[in-house]
């Protein structure tokens, strides 16, 4: 069951999370919160693409070794200096109660 989160707003798209809960169930997979829109290359560019199919505007796809694609996607350095400032500040993500 998921409830609300600590903001007490209610949850968007609970029945994609209810899916995903289901699919997942027998699988160990750890999650982490992205902030997005500030400057993480690969979160930049999956913002990119989902904006663009969310509109129905034609996105280029790339197929091919991650070392040619032009966004370094493995480049995180971003987010750990944004981890390593709410650490700082103590500061914890907000969790969904499930």
């Amino acid at each position: 069951m998921i409830g609300k989160p600590e903001n007490k707003t209610n949850v968007l798209n609970k029945d994609l999370w209810q899916r995903l809960i289901e699919v997942t169930k027998d699988k160990e997979i750890e999650y982490k919160h992205v902030e997005g829109h500030v400057g993480i290359a690969g979160n930049e560019r999956v913002d990119v693409i989902a904006n663009s199919f969310a509109r129905g505007k034609e996105v280029s796809l790339f197929k091919g070794d991650l070392e040619n694609y032009s966004v370094n996607l493995l480049d995180m350095k971003k987010m750990n200096l944004l981890q390593s400032k709410k650490q700082n500040l103590n500061l914890q993500p907000k969790r969904i109660l499930i």
